[in-house]
């Protein structure tokens, strides 16, 4: 099997990181995202390659998985809103 068909089994048809649904005829909103950075020491196996929404991905940037969640918990918290509610007010949309 292809590394890019199991990276996409793996997403069920959602991002990695907000859970948020896919349109995979839409190829702006989404991107192939490295759960460790290549430049942290993360490798192109399918098993570091994830689908994440475009918002997701440039918010991401090169955090690792767990920092990405624990910034964006921090923000949650701080901010008293979802994670989703910040990635729509402080990422525009793709395109």
């Amino acid at each position: 099997m292809s590394w890019c068909v199991e990276v996409g089994k793996k997403s069920n048809g959602r991002c990695a990181y907000c859970w948020e649904p896919i349109d995979f005829t839409d190829q702006k909103s989404w991107e192939l995202d490295h759960v460790i950075p290549v430049s942290r020491g993360g490798s192109s196996e399918a098993s570091n390659i994830v689908v994440t929404c475009f918002r997701c991905n440039r918010v991401k940037r090169d955090l690792t998985y767990h920092e990405f969640v624990l910034l964006c918990h921090k923000i949650a918290t701080n901010h008293k809103a979802t994670v989703e509610q910040l990635l729509r007010t402080y990422m525009p949309e793709p395109g």
